[in-house]
């Protein structure tokens, strides 16, 4: 195939990125850069806190989802000039438009608040008793009624939000995350002013915005998911080029025109047991730039998004929210429907990093107001599951800290690289557990609140995008996630069975860092008084 033959696109516009050049846009891209809910991606950080640490990390997710359309059509064109992805003549302009819009449904300061909020919304569903007439989920575990779970069941099956979430993505609906943000993609778009662009735009259907929809949320199969979807896809690629260059560190760094060139598509096959990949591959001449990749993914994570302090800042703020989501005093996944569902848009697009430290300045300029009763009709009338985890004197204490920038105190921290399969854990991992933290809490005599503890498993060759902390969905990629290479001979084989390659080394390890937090130098002192006392 040749590059004549690659889907054609009309662009009228051109927005200059400093990572990536000139960027180009068709219509309907200008229509949805322009739309409010997309300019309101310049208010969400893409690296959450880490400007704590490295001032200047303060890029947006406006500026990540450009690069992601960017390197997305890149990827795109290699693969249509090698005859793939060319059984739709719009699949180019749908793979853009599913990368522009892949984190329009982010929460305030990335990751650190979905966290809170996924955590919460799983626990209610986990919490609704068998389905009788509302939208059916699956009960894992002991079937249990909770204060609030009748509430739950009335809302869900009385909300089109939810109804769209749910119908949309049913082959992923047993994990029950329906408050990831790349699901609320789906009701950001389809109950905004986006759809409408869409469908003015003359150029796709309902049908076509539920595939856009599909390949953000990953509930779509095929190629065209896995370019947003894999270990090799393009938000990977450009939020390591962007926050390395933003930290002003060199990790991160790799050839990703390179990895573009020798892209490949395997064809699904029934005979070979390890052709269930993700369809992605690399020629064998840009495996060299595919071990870089990992490697810089490895380095910069370990150096910079693990970084000691900001994962204090990190827990902080994760902490202050979840006190303040048990209490309605913010929105949860259900109040964020019922906003769409109302048409208060209006309120969705006041959600960013700046009503996170409004909320914060205002508690603690009035400590009182905390006790007042929750703004948030939902959040607040579903009630607490069982006792408040935070009390209010920590979560002003904490939003204190975070308005004025005073970090927790490192009590200890250990870092080792270990086989994943191996039984033996950090010489921190017993202090990390509910017996252990009761005992040294009491003989040190500080509050247990303020024993914070923080634990990360991580693969060295699977990094996921970033989620720096104890990830409510952590969890080990499957073998079909695995990276493949293409031989001259047009054979195949897992890049980790390759001898000759420094992953196959680090395919079986993982990253295993366990942290001690706490107040402040005093507290600090009694803890690591009766931790050298504890028995390991």
């Amino acid at each position: 195939m040749s590059s004549a033959d690659v889907q054609d696109l009309e662009f009228v516009k051109n927005i200059f990125d400093n990572v990536h050049g000139f960027i180009p846009l068709t219509q309907v891209e200008c229509d949805i850069v322009n739309h409010d809910l997309f300019q309101r991606l310049r208010n969400i950080k893409q690296l959450g806190l880490l400007e704590y640490v490295f001032p200047g990390a303060i890029h947006n997710r406006f500026n990540h989802s450009l690069g992601v359309m960017h390197i997305a059509d890149k990827m795109v064109v290699t693969l249509q000039k090698k005859e793939h992805l060319i059984e739709s003549s719009d699949t180019r302009q749908i793979i853009r438009l599913a990368a522009l819009l892949h984190d329009i449904g982010h929460y305030p300061l990335s990751h650190i608040i979905e966290v809170p909020v996924r955590k919460d919304a799983k626990t209610r569903f986990h919490q609704l008793p068998p389905p009788k007439g509302h939208l059916e989920v699956k009960i894992l575990g002991e079937e249990t009624e909770s204060e609030g779970s009748e509430q739950i069941a009335t809302l869900t099956a009385r909300s089109s939000g939810h109804t769209l979430n749910h119908q949309l993505h049913q082959s992923i609906n047993d994990s029950l995350d329906y408050a990831h943000h790349e699901r609320m993609a789906s009701i950001v778009i389809n109950k905004s002013g986006i759809k409408d662009i869409l469908l003015d735009s003359g150029e796709m259907d309902q049908e076509r915005i539920n595939d856009i929809c599909r390949i953000i949320a990953g509930s779509h199969s095929g190629l065209e998911m896995a370019i947003i979807h894999s270990e090799l896809d393009a938000d990977r690629f450009d939020y390591l080029l962007r926050d390395s260059k933003q930290t002003g560190v060199i990790y991160g760094l790799f050839d990703l025109d390179q990895i573009i060139r020798h892209l490949e598509y395997l064809e699904p096959t029934t005979s070979d047991p390890d052709e269930g990949t993700s369809g992605l591959c690399v020629g064998y001449k840009g495996q060299k730039a595919v071990e870089d990749y990992l490697l810089a993914r490895y380095f910069l994570y370990s150096t910079v998004i693990y970084q000691k302090t900001s994962i204090g800042f990190h827990h902080m703020a994760s902490m202050v929210y979840e006190g303040l989501l048990e209490r309605g005093f913010v929105p949860s996944y259900f109040d964020l429907i019922e906003i769409f569902d109302k048409g208060h848009i209006g309120r969705y697009m006041n959600f960013d990093d700046s009503f996170f430290w409004e909320t914060l300045k205002t508690i603690s300029s009035d400590p009182e107001k905390i006790e007042e009763e929750g703004k948030y009709q939902c959040s607040s009338t579903l009630g607490a599951i069982g006792e408040y985890q935070h009390s209010s004197d920590f979560i002003i204490e904490c939003s204190k800290r975070l308005l004025m920038r005073r970090p927790l105190k490192l009590v200890k921290e250990e870092q080792a690289i270990v086989q994943k399969s191996s039984s033996t854990s950090s010489g921190l991992a017993h202090l990390h557990y509910g017996p252990a933290i009761e005992t040294i809490c009491r003989e040190a005599d500080i509050p247990k609140e303020w024993y914070i503890t923080s634990k990360i498993e991580q693969d060295i060759t699977e990094l996921s995008p970033f989620v720096p902390l104890d990830d409510i969905d952590s969890y080990i990629r499957l073998r079909s996630d695995s990276i493949k290479i293409k031989r001259s001979d047009s054979s195949t084989k897992f890049l980790i069975h390759d001898p000759a390659s420094i992953v196959q080394f680090l395919a079986d390890k993982q990253l295993n860092i366990f942290t001690v937090y706490t107040k402040d130098v005093d507290y600090k002192k009694r803890i690591c008084e009766v931790i050298n006392n504890y028995p390991n």
